[in-house]
This record gives C-alpha cells, structure tokens and sequence, in this order.
C-alpha cells in the first residue's frame, strides 16, 4: 500500500493542479448558463460529472475560441466528455456557447469518481523531464472504487500548435507504475518507481481529442507488439512514400481498387490511421497503401483516395497488364515482406495478370471465377517470361533460321500480318508460340521460360 500512496503523492504534487469544477453537491454552479440550457436541452443537466474552461485559446484560423469541457455520465460507468466552443467577447457571449464535438471514450471507463484536472507548466515525469510550457490542457482521471487512495487511470490532454493533443497517460490496473508520455514523435514509457526510462515506440501519428482511451497501449510491452517501423520496400516496379493521416480514423482495406475485390481478415480488414500507412499511389479514386496488423504481420491493400488528408496528393500507378501462368500450385499474399500469411491458394498453370514487381515477389490479379484479388506470388512460382517477351524471343529465333513463304523470306514486317498466339506448359517449363499465316503455312517456336532461348520447332512449309 506504501507503494501506491506514494505513486499517489507524486502525481498529485508533481502531475497537476486544482482547476475550476463542479461543486461536491453535483450542482452546476459556474458553468455557463447557456451550456446548462443546452445540456438540458439533450436531458444531460442532472448527468455531469465535472467540467473545466480555458478562455480564449487560439484556434488555427487565428480566431480565438473559449473552449469548456463537461464530463457526462448517464449510468455512472460510461463517462463521455461533450466539448463547447464560444468565439463571442461581448455582452451577450454567454449566448455565444455552441455544442463542437462529444468524445465518447477519450475518458477512462468505469465506476468511480471522473474528474478533470488542469495542468501545471511545471508538471513533470519523474525528476527532470518537462511535461508542458504552459497550464493550457488538463487531466481527466478516474478513481475507482476499490482503490480510492490513488488515481487509477488518467489521460492528459493539451494545447499544442493551436490543437488539442494527448501528451500523456496511465493506467495502473494494467501497468501500476508506468506512465506513456509523448516526445519527439515517440511514445516514452516511464518507471516512476525504478525512476527509469522503460523504452520508447516510434509513432507516426498524433492523438487527438478522438482518441479512445482504451486503445492506447499501457505498457512497453503492449506498445512494442501494437506498434512497428515502415519497412524498406525491396527493388522492383514499386516505391512507396509515409503519408502522416487524421489520426484515430478506421478505413475499410480492400486487395484491390474497388470494393468487388476480396477483403481480408474474414472481410473484416480494416487500417488505422494512429500508426505509420505507406502509400504506393492511386488508380480510379483509390490507393495502395501497406500498414502493420501487428509488429510482425503487415497487409499491402487498396482504400479509397478520399481517405487521404486534405491537400496530399499521390502519383497514379503504371502498372503492367501482361498475362502470366502459376509454374506450381502456390499461394497468394497480401504480406509479402513479414508474415508472408496466404489469402488464396492457386493451383498450377493458373492465369494470372502480372502487374508489378517488388524484390523476389509479382505482384499479381487473379480471379477466383467469383472474385477479383490481387497479391503476392513468389516470382519462381510464376512464368518467368511474360506473353510480350516470349512474342519478341520468338520471333527473334525464327528470322534467324531465314523462313521462305511463297517464294521469299520472312521478316519483320511481313509477320505483322501472321496470327501469333502463345501457350505455357508448367510441366516442361516451355512456351510454344504459334505464327500462323491464315493460309497453307506456319511455325512453330518453342522458348523455354527460365533461359529465354528459343528455336524453330515446327515449320508448315517444309
């Protein structure tokens, strides 16, 4: 118990300070008569648990805004918090008030006391490390009411680059003396305890008044599983670029550009934005983008172009668009750097459509008969030639034999008129190419896929 008194003592004169709030009686004595009204208005008046007003925050349109925060509760375990902005300075501001946004689990859950508590510009973490410049944020902190002699859970909240940031946060029933704090663009743990530094995430995003308390991880250990670094994108046809998004967004992830398209994760799969989202480029209203599910399991997937934040554009895809058939029975991935999972099995002498590359890997669209997918298959998998180079090999080796057709030779121009068509056989590992003059006479061209040599196999005219 002396170790969670003492936890208690060193948040309470280190962390925060006193702030403007509700009287213990519940009354809502000091808050803006217009925002009492308005909470009635939504049969809220007899629901608040506590509020906290900072006047006159600069807004980034160089607007300055008075900004009051009401903490709602309806049953006692939900707490939500409703945000009031007032842009007025004159007689009437009062009126001024108007409803901006509720966030429904920015505040940590549960029975027990919800409260705020304003910051302090010498608030720290441990013995040297400032957490703010100035008073302009808060704490919203639970007490349960099992261990009322120290606060259980807490998120901090402030003003940074005219917006409202989380800096920080704890929770003590999953991590009992660690806090997470935010800085320079990672998330630090801190052992208040040991005094010491746990370790740090890096993160990608940054963490708005949307954020849900409870998906912030609580220990280094949860941090290190939930959070990775963008990998390097192997040599091939595909680059791709980190793109910061709106944090705390969800977007459904589809394999390809449209919704007709297989949708992993038992069609549930989905990106955050509060971690890094690499983006390869766009193709009608949509773009390619790779995120992490876990530290060690990524997915390469298509959402829509409007996902994208407001004044960020990306290049269109150049894709190839040449047939290609699997050499074996393979599978297909939309992760082919880390966990390399299967999403479809494909049996051999499959006809793919060869798009792109990325280091050992073809990125690839196949339909099932039912359901268009792309992915990954491992290019030793796939032929090794494509339709356009077996056609250019294939000619190439019958011109040099110097074929006669009706009393001359063959060349280029002349087999402009022939019919060329080409077939793979996985088994031999060889393409047969097919010049067919449309009368009495053709070739036949056999090239082998791994080697590109290739010879006259066949001739009709003798």
């Amino acid at each position: 118990m002396r170790k969670f008194c003492g936890f208690l003592l060193v948040l309470t004169a280190v962390l925060f300070m006193a702030c403007a709030a509700l009287a213990e009686d519940g009354s809502l004595q000091g808050l803006s008569p217009r925002i009492v009204q308005i909470l009635a208005d939504q049969g809220l008046e007899n629901c608040a648990e506590d509020y906290i007003r900072f006047s006159w925050t600069e807004s980034p349109k160089g607007v300055y805004l008075d900004h009051t925060f009401v903490l709602i509760s309806k049953d006692g375990i939900h707490h939500e918090v409703y945000h009031f902005t007032n842009d007025q300075s004159d007689e009437n501001a009062d009126q001024g008030w108007k409803l901006k946004a509720r966030y429904d689990s920015l505040a940590p859950q549960g029975k027990g006391i919800v409260a705020f508590r304003r910051h302090n510009a010498s608030d720290r973490t441990g013995t040297d490390i400032s957490l703010y410049k100035d008073d302009q944020g808060f704490l919203i902190y639970r007490i349960d009411p099992n261990h009322e002699e120290y606060w259980m859970q807490g998120i901090n909240v402030h003003v940074i680059n005219c917006q409202f940031q989380v800096v920080s946060w704890f929770d003590r029933s999953k991590a009992t003396t660690t806090e997470a704090y935010i800085r320079n663009g990672k998330i630090v743990f801190y052992d208040w305890d040991a005094d010491k530094k746990l370790g740090d995430v890096n993160l990608y995003t940054s963490f708005g008044l949307n954020t849900s308390f409870s998906s912030l991880p609580k220990s280094y250990k949860e941090a290190k599983a939930t959070f990775s670094d963008p990998p390097a994108i192997p040599g091939g046809t595909l680059t791709a670029e980190r793109i910061k998004f709106s944090s705390n967004k969800k977007y459904a992830v589809y394999s390809g550009p449209g919704e007709n398209y297989l949708r992993g994760g038992n069609g549930k799969a989905s990106v955050s934005t509060n971690d890094w989202i690499q983006v390869f480029g766009k193709e009608n209203g949509w773009i390619m983008i790779q995120y992490d599910i876990t530290s060690d399991h990524m997915r390469i997937g298509w959402i829509r172009e409007d996902a994208l934040p407001k004044k960020t554009s990306v290049s269109d895809l150049s894709f190839g668009n040449h047939k290609a058939r699997t050499a074996v029975q393979c599978t297909i991935t939309d992760d082919p750097l880390f966990s390399m999972t299967a999403i479809a099995n494909i049996s051999a002498d499959a006809e793919v459509r060869w798009l792109a590359t990325m280091g050992s890997w073809t990125y690839v669209e196949y339909n099932t008969g039912t359901q268009s997918i792309r992915g990954f298959i491992r290019s030793d998998n796939l032929t090794s030639l494509t339709e356009e180079q077996v056609r250019s090999l294939a000619q190439s080796a019958l011109l040099a034999t110097g074929p006669i057709a009706e009393g001359k030779a063959v060349t280029a121009d002349t087999l402009k008129s022939y019919r060329i068509s080409c077939s793979y056989d996985a088994a031999s590992g060889q393409w047969s190419v097919r010049f067919d003059s449309g009368r009495d006479y053709g070739y036949t061209v056999i090239v082998e896929d791994k080697s590109g040599m290739a010879w006259l196999a066949e001739s009709d005219n003798g």
